[in-house]
Formats: C-alpha cells, structure tokens, sequence
C-alpha cells in the first residue's frame, strides 16, 4: 500500500478512493530497482506540488524502444569512456563505495557482463547467493587523472568537436 500525505478535510478519504480505484501504482520506481533488463536503467521524474501531478518513467526502457527505431542514429560501445583521460576502459571496474555495498541489480550486471550471460540467467542462478555481492570497501581508492591526462582529453574532445585542428 502507498502512504498518501494529503492536505484538507476529507483529504485522505479522497487519496485513498484514488488508491482504490488503482490510479497511483502501488509499485514505486526508483533507480537500481531491477525491475527491468537494461544495461543501463534510469528512472526520471517530473512532479509538481501545486498542481498535484507526477510523471514517473523508465527513461531507460524508452530509450531502448526509441534506439531501436533509430539505429543508425545509436552508438551501442561495449567499454566505459573516461572522459578525465579521453580513452576507453573495456573491463568492469571493480566495486569500490565507500557508503554501500554494491545494489543487487548492478551486481546482477556486472555478473552478466563478466561471465558472458543475459541478465536473466544471472537472476535465476545468483538469485539466492546476494550474501556473495560486494561489500563496500573501507578505504575508497580514488585514481586522479594527472594534469597531462586531463589536458590530454580536453584538447582531444575540442578536436573531435571541430574547435581544434
């Protein structure tokens, strides 16, 4: 059940009609809620108090149906950019927070992507082995990009942009 904070008399009696009938989802969407099979979800919002209206979507799966349409238009790349060092990074860094053990829907990712599987089978066999996710880590180890890499990259961005030759 959604917990409703309404304002007036006979407020909560109306939120709760409205529940009711089914119009606010009872599941709420946040990100890492491996509610979908993206490589990369993403919930977006949109929500205004003084209208009382919210726009919740899964802008990952969007963008998937909308690449689909629009292949030419996509570049699908199987490495991570840094943009501090402007080169690609092909292998899965490895869990590295300092707050939080790494969420289980990226754990699940990164598990299909290191072994090679779809995210399904990854759901099914490590369903029941979470305990074996990583932990955060106690001291997180933070790789600076020195002011070489970093001018590095910028004068390449602004050559592949045009703005150098």
């Amino acid at each position: 059940m959604v917990a409703i904070k309404a304002r007036g008399d006979g407020a909560v009696e109306a939120a709760q009609a409205i529940l009711a009938a089914g119009v606010i989802p009872a599941e709420f969407w946040i990100h890492g809620d491996d509610l979908c099979d993206c490589p990369l979800p993403q919930i977006g919002e949109h929500t205004n108090p003084y209208i009382a209206e919210t726009i919740r979507y899964r802008l990952c799966c969007l963008l998937e149906r909308l690449f689909a349409q629009h292949q030419d238009l996509v570049q699908h790349i199987p490495a991570y950019y840094d943009p501090n060092r402007h080169l690609y990074v092909t292998e899965p860094a490895p869990w590295d927070s300092d707050e939080m053990d790494m969420p289980v829907g990226l754990w699940y990712r990164a598990l299909a992507k290191k072994l090679g599987q779809p995210l399904n089978w990854v759901r099914e066999h490590y369903a029941n082995r979470r305990a074996e996710r990583p932990k955060k880590v106690r001291v997180r180890q933070v790789n600076i990009p020195t002011a070489a890499e970093l001018a590095y990259a910028r004068e390449e961005q602004l050559k592949a942009a045009g703005w150098l030759l």
